[in-house]
């Protein structure tokens, strides 16, 4: 029955929306449709789903749980996201349209309304942030007050809007021909889709590094849809108003088809096939698709609804004044001081809606203070008031205002500096740890232990680490290095097909993606193609490995973070995992190393995922 109670929430959410709705007449439209007011009015009522997404796909675990009707709601956040984007890009349009010299002041405008408030919640979400072991050094902690990583993931939108932003402006403004300037503009917007989407998500501890994940990308098109809705509307809607009573039904029957034709491609395909040896484009590119219609359908039904019935009501008016706060902040409102099996969801779902709501108003009531100080401060009417206390007012603001500025310019030169100081630590700094460390595999033996190469190996620590490696072989110029830990994971090949290592998915990732990102140039010199591979970087085969006579203190491994974050297999709470060797030969499976540290011939099929990755390298000795 708990279950079922959640629905009140997006059943009130759904009441507030209709609530003094107005429907036209029989065979009429509403005057003015698609107006600003709707534009906002929809814009509350999506950061209010957002808020209802985010709880659902935490109480069900991202949908894994059925929870009754409400679980349909983990899955609709990007429909939310789709009406802010298509918003965003048609008032754009229509803004630039209807109003004279609507560039004038442009940035100003548009750029301090979004940064003020980014800016500020970015500094309220720095204390969790820390508590989490998010934030771990200096640099990180700058790099968040500006926004350049996120400790609110949702403020991606934000990053993208203000991106979008600059770009319109500068093609409108330096571009003449308007057509020549739309093409950049949707041009950029399909770059930065482009973009997220040839990325891996971000697995590192603090995952808020900019366009590491699709929700970066896979409603990001409607704001490009919405350009062009707002260059077209008359005729848009002169089309639509032709063919209205056939349009809307069609829309909602095409836009439930989508929903239907989405669920099967998430779910058979998916954004998270990406391993470490495969990028999963395919499977990522035929989701984006269906994702990408069924958000151009859905806003298009809701454009046509629009077009009947006007939602406005004083409760929306209200709330449309701080739907942006009420967006950046909800994500540290939500509460989960209750949330165990045995406790009431709803007091969960209850509590966060008020404090972020309560949260979202005090948030923009310090926005409009401060927005009035610095239009004031830009525009220069601080000086303008005539009485002499009126005047020392506001030379006090502006000089307060002047360390506000100060204060952020002192804290974007430390960024800069901590930038430069992490980039001479992992360049001039590592040639001296490099030279010390050929010396320490010069001097080594069989079983020693030295560093050589780096590799995100652990997400906690900032930047990458330098890779521990087992010496199994010493020869008069060179020795035979095994990475002490399992470093990644990831299947052997990704078609259940018998194939060789030769042809291996495997190998090509070793040879080609781990040999150019896990060693410098200078490191590169100093290795050694293997004799049986030809490769710099390859696998032990089981021949190798027993003709090492290699004992199971050396064949058991643990695995790196990086590697449990890749999905590799554990055995119990030891840390330790089974990993790949090689088959020269064609078979459908592969052998392995057991997490016990024995090897098994043939023991795992080719595309098992859940794989370690313990790569070999020949380095040779200084001389």
């Amino acid at each position: 029955m708990e279950n079922y109670m959640l629905c009140v929430f997006p059943l009130a959410l759904l009441i507030i929306l209709c609530f003094r709705a107005k429907i036209a007449g029989h065979g009429k439209l509403q005057d003015n449709f698609w107006s600003v007011t709707d534009s906002k009015n929809l814009q509350v009522v999506a950061a209010y789903g957002i808020i209802l997404h985010h709880l659902t796909q935490l109480v069900t675990r991202y949908g894994e749980v059925y929870l009754g009707p409400i679980t349909i709601l983990a899955d609709m956040g990007i429909l939310f996201t789709s009406i802010f984007f298509f918003y965003s890009g048609y008032g754009l349009m229509r803004s630039l349209k209807e109003k004279d010299n609507y560039l004038d002041g442009f940035l100003y405008r548009r750029m301090s309304g979004i940064l003020v408030p980014f800016l500020l919640t970015n500094i309220l979400y720095l204390l969790p942030g820390i508590a989490d072991h998010r934030i771990t050094n200096l640099l990180g902690f700058l790099s968040s007050i500006f926004g350049f990583t996120l400790m609110n993931t949702n403020a991606w939108f934000i990053i993208e809007l203000l991106l979008f932003y600059l770009v319109f402006y500068l093609a409108f403004r330096y571009i003449k021909n308007e057509k020549t300037a739309l093409r950049v503009l949707i041009g950029f917007v399909l770059a930065v889709i482009a973009l997220g989407f040839l990325l891996r998500h971000d697995t590192t501890a603090l995952n808020g590094h900019w366009f590491r994940g699709e929700w970066w990308y896979n409603s990001t098109i409607l704001f490009a849809v919405g350009l062009l809705f707002g260059k077209h509307k008359d005729a848009i809607a002169g089309f639509f108003q032709k063919i209205y009573v056939v349009a809307l039904p069609l829309s909602i029957v095409f836009f439930a088809g989508a929903c239907v034709l989405e669920r099967y491609v998430r779910t058979t395909y998916g954004y998270y096939f990406e391993s470490y040896t495969y990028m999963g484009y395919s499977e990522k590119f035929v989701t984006l698709l269906a994702q990408m219609l069924l958000c151009i359908l859905f806003v298009v039904m809701i454009l046509l609804i629009t077009m009947k019935v006007r939602f406005d009501n004083f409760i929306l008016r209200n709330a449309a004044a701080f739907s942006l706060e009420l967006y950046l902040i909800h994500d540290l409102c939500m509460t989960t001081y209750s949330f165990e099996d045995q406790s009431p969801r709803i007091l969960m779902f209850v509590a966060t809606l008020v404090i972020a709501t309560g949260a979202a108003i005090g948030l923009r009531w310090l926005d409009e203070k401060l927005l009035e100080l610095l239009d004031g401060y830009v525009s220069g009417k601080l000086d303008e008031k005539t009485t002499v206390e009126g005047t020392e007012r506001k030379q006090k603001i502006k000089k307060y205002m002047n360390y506000v500025f100060g204060a952020y310019g002192l804290l974007f030169a430390a960024l800069v500096v901590c930038f430069c100081i992490n980039l001479f630590r992992t360049t001039l700094v590592s040639s001296e740890d490099f030279s010390n460390q050929l010396k320490t595999i010069s001097m080594a033996q069989v079983g020693d232990c030295v560093q050589f190469g780096h590799f995100d190996s652990d997400p906690v620590e900032q930047g990458d680490e330098p890779i521990d490696w087992l010496v199994v072989k010493d020869e008069d110029d060179k020795v035979l290095l095994l990475s002490k830990y399992v470093l990644a994971g990831s299947s052997y090949h990704q078609k259940h097909e018998a194939v060789a290592y030769e042809q291996s998915d495997i190998r090509k990732m070793l040879t080609e993606e781990a040999y150019y990102n896990l060693f410098s140039d200078s490191e590169q010199k100093y290795m050694a193609a293997d004799a049986d591979t030809g490769d710099y970087v390859f696998l032990l085969s089981a021949e190798q490995a027993n003709e090492l006579q290699l004992n199971g203190d050396v064949l058991r491994a643990e695995q790196t973070e990086c590697a449990r974050r890749w999905g590799v297999n554990v055995d119990g709470q030891d840390k330790h995992s089974w990993w790949w060797l090689r088959e020269d030969g064609a078979a459908i499976n592969a052998p392995v190393v057991t997490s016990e540290g024995q090897i098994s011939s043939g023991a795992q099929e080719v595309n098992r995922s859940s794989g370690g990755i313990r790569p070999a390298i020949w380095v040779r000795r200084i001389q």
